[in-house]
């Protein structure tokens, strides 16, 4: 049975989840695994359940850094390739369903209880939502009307904007299954990587004509790495280990 598990996002990928320009999505492994250059690693310090980087004594033909060890008690390594680290540790596992995580908040009156997204707008505008523009209103179904109504008639903040983590499951718009997960440094993204992480190159026609591959190719890297180091500060010239996904958009499973 797949699980089904929450995808937490800021108000732009939120929007390119939703129109479909992305398809993965790439999170720091924390811890970050150590660094050995021994295999068995060995640190005094060792707790159980750590996770190293081993040189490549394996007959697997993996690269260097491609062994992880994790301690699983005294004197006891468990390796494991990246495949099956990423079987074992990863977040998200093939199959799962994950719902966006993104800013929202209630707007309703009488018999209508709805739900609007921040990265649509988040302009001022009356609590029933009405012309306001909005392509995405999620109705909310009946089963939940009573943790809407909970929400708006209960609390003090009954139309006001609410973080994404706080978006409980039956509020969010967005449904996504994970096809594939692996492991690998940040900085070994590639060009199509970062397509499928929503990065554009945004130039116009006249900016684009006369560059090659490689030109464009180096600018979307380069506006993948300003825009990771602005998530994640040091973690580019670290050139941190990276849990990866990738997935589609699916309809709300019932």
């Amino acid at each position: 049975m797949s699980r089904e598990l929450p995808l937490l996002c800021n108000g732009q990928v939120a929007l390119n989840i939703q129109e479909g320009k992305q398809t993965q999505d790439r999170r720091p492994i924390k811890p970050q695994p150590y660094i050995s250059n021994m295999s068995p690693p060995q640190y005094t310090d060792t707790k159980v359940g750590d996770i190293f980087i081993c040189q490549d004594l394996l007959p697997s033909g993996d690269t260097v850094k491609s062994v992880f060890a994790e301690y699983e008690n005294r004197g006891t390594w468990h390796y494991m390739g990246k495949e099956g680290f990423a079987e074992k540790h990863a977040p998200h596992k093939v199959g799962d369903l994950l719902y966006v995580r993104e800013a929202w908040r209630c707007t309703g009156g009488g018999d209508l209880r709805n739900i609007i997204y921040r990265a649509e707008g988040d302009t001022a505008i009356s609590f029933c939502g009405i012309d306001d523009g909005r392509t995405e209103i999620l109705h909310v179904s009946e089963p939940h009307w009573a943790e809407w109504d909970r929400l708006v008639y209960e609390t003090n903040r009954s139309c006001n904007w609410r973080p994404n983590i706080h978006m409980p499951k039956w509020a969010a718009r967005t449904w996504v299954k994970v096809k594939r997960v692996w492991v690998e440094q940040v900085q070994d993204i590639s060009y199509e990587d970062c397509i499928d992480e929503g990065i554009l190159y945004g130039g116009t026609e006249k900016e684009i004509y006369g560059k090659t591959h490689k030109m464009l190719s180096d600018e979307v890297i380069r506006k993948f790495h300003t825009l990771w180091e602005t998530l994640y500060p040091g973690s580019w010239d670290r050139n941190d280990f990276v849990w990866c996904s990738e997935f589609e958009r699916i309809e709300y499973p019932k």
